[in-house]
């Protein structure tokens, strides 16, 4: 996991492409168009991998993160502390493709596990701000109380992030 001299552009890049794929994919969802998102992250992905020092890796790990965030986002959904407006019980490929787009910001976030409370408190605030947004857009519905399930959320994703990043950090010593 070598830094090189393009570290900060390839960053910054990646969290300006994930904040428009984001906006793309809760657009789109919001308007029925709900394949911008995945064909903005296609995009996306496909410069992000032209530009990474290490493209299997970082390739497996994005391929990872669609996995994982499927299985969270289901999980979430069964287990009721959000529903998504279109009554879906499994995470569809609008939520999958922003988890993919929030895969390129890892080598961005990797100062931060220099000061892991710093990278705990932003998921835990990062992560329900997301979704907050995604509510007053109607793509979702949180389990009332409200505040509740924020906590919830919250709690959930300060313990996802750091485990992400040990993720991230497996398969670039494997591959």
């Amino acid at each position: 996991m070598a830094v090189s001299k393009s570290y900060g552009a390839r960053a910054t890049f990646n969290m300006i492409g994930f904040y428009l794929g984001w906006w793309a994919a809760a657009w789109g969802a919001s308007h029925s168009f709900a394949w911008i998102g995945p064909v903005v992250s296609v995009v996306l992905v496909g410069i992000h991998l032209r530009l990474t020092t290490d493209r299997k890796a970082e390739g497996i790990f994005i391929l990872s993160m669609g996995l994982v965030g499927f299985l969270v986002e289901t999980l979430a959904i069964q287990f009721g502390l959000f529903q998504l407006s279109s009554l879906e019980r499994l995470a569809p490929l609008w939520i999958v493709s922003m988890w993919i787009l929030f895969a390129l910001t890892f080598e961005g976030m990797l100062a931060l596990t220099m000061k892991p409370i710093l990278l705990v408190l932003g998921a835990a605030v990062g992560g329900p701000i997301s979704y907050y947004a995604g509510e007053k857009m109607g793509l979702i519905t949180y389990a009332r109380p409200l505040a509740l399930s924020i906590v919830l959320h919250a709690l959930l994703w300060s313990a996802l992030v750091p485990l992400l990043i040990w993720l991230r950090r497996r398969i670039y010593l494997r591959f």
